[in-house]
């Protein structure tokens, strides 16, 4: 019996969204399948017993046996390709998929791997529905966010919208038919290349960070997602970008200005703690100076890039937590006093003051009045 767990680990790793798509792993020559991820069993019916060992010919009816085995066999020539089909489902249903197959780089050249996004819905609509094709036209040609259509045997564009026009200020007929490397749109070729085989590799690629060149040799900071798409039967690749550049100086002068208040309050006698409030409301240690280890008694280097709950725990679900979001994210001042707690009670009383210092940031000034506290209980005692 053959051992298919190595290849369904093969399958799952390098999908981006391993539960939403089906995968296969099969050999070229024959088309037999030898792997098969869960997707694709929910999506066919068939159980991955009934699988292994089907060829892809009794699948896919669409067209006749030999051709259906020499369009995947013929993956180690052509590259990387795109198709919609039906596949046969257990019921005697029709599945209809996007078939997306290739040869992994550096796996064994015997064996292929297909993604299958099933649109079986969305085929059933649009003979009924809207032109969708004229939709997506629309909405490629309207969006705000630069956006390409890139032809992948050859890297030249076939489209792009009025934003990315805008952005990189070029006119159309500068882009069309040209390649990103004749423009110079790419500042590191490096990273093209690493885009470029991630998107061939998976058939998407979310959240890629990198620097590119506009006409007038201005250099943005850009955030790409790119997907394997199929126009007038070639394979191309969907890209979108977003100029990042203002959000990236902004942090980059809001860490400079950190430093330097870092730099200033270094050896001040109050301690100072620095946070950075994320998107998706993680307030994140950023920095301290050197009476905080002191004030504290432990090292705060380990606790760096954690959140403040994470970092110091006693915080977690208190006013104070809520407080310092509030000033990072609105601005503004927050003071209190916070009490530190042993076993036999309180230990330790701090003077707490804090504030914004730039967008989505802000740092907390402590200070030890421990023994200011005590000497007030004292002298008020006394006195009575």
């Amino acid at each position: 019996m053959t051992d298919e767990r190595p290849s369904k680990r093969r399958i799952e790793s390098p999908l981006s969204s391993p539960v939403r798509d089906g995968s296969w792993e099969f050999e070229l020559a024959s088309g037999r399948l030898l792997a098969v991820n869960d997707v694709y069993c929910a999506q066919s019916g068939f159980e991955r017993a009934d699988l292994l060992g089907m060829s892809i010919a009794d699948l896919d009816r669409s067209r006749p046996a030999r051709e259906t085995t020499g369009r995947y066999r013929d993956l180690a020539v052509e590259g990387p390709t795109r198709w919609r089909t039906s596949h046969l489902r257990k019921d005697g249903g029709t599945l209809v998929v996007d078939v997306t197959a290739l040869v992994p780089p550096g796996d064994d050249a015997a064996v292929g791997r297909a993604y299958l996004h099933e649109v079986t819905a969305s085929e059933h609509a649009a003979r009924e529905g809207p032109d969708l094709a004229q939709l997506f036209d629309t909405l490629f040609r309207s969006s705000p966010v630069c956006a390409t259509v890139t032809r992948l045997a050859d890297d030249r564009f076939l489209e792009v919208n009025d934003a990315f026009l805008r952005t990189f200020g070029y006119e159309r007929d500068e882009v069309v038919g040209s390649d990103a490397i004749t423009l110079g749109l790419w500042v590191d070729l490096a990273e093209r290349q690493r885009f470029l085989e991630a998107t061939r590799r998976d058939g998407r690629v979310s959240d890629f960070e990198a620097e590119f060149r506009t006409k007038n040799g201005a250099v943005l900071n850009m955030l790409a997602v790119a997907e394997l798409v199929e126009v007038g039967g070639e394979l191309c690749a969907l890209t979108h970008t977003l100029d990042i550049t203002a959000r990236r100086r902004a942090e980059a002068q809001a860490a400079e200005r950190e430093s330097r208040l870092l730099s200033a309050i270094d050896n001040a006698p109050f301690g100072a703690h620095m946070y950075r409030l994320d998107p998706d409301g993680r307030l994140v240690f950023t920095g301290y100076n050197l009476q905080a280890e002191r004030s504290l008694g432990f090292s705060h280097s380990p606790l760096l890039g954690l959140t403040l709950e994470e970092a110091f725990p006693g915080n977690a679900g208190t006013e104070t937590a809520a407080a310092y979001r509030r000033v990072a994210r609105d601005g503004g001042t927050w003071d209190t006093d916070e009490y530190a707690y042993d076993a036999g009670g309180i230990c330790g009383v701090f003077e707490v003051h804090a504030f914004a210092t730039g967008e989505m940031r802000m740092a907390v000034f402590f200070r030890d009045i421990t023994e200011k506290r005590r000497l007030a209980l004292a002298l008020k005692s006394a006195n009575l």
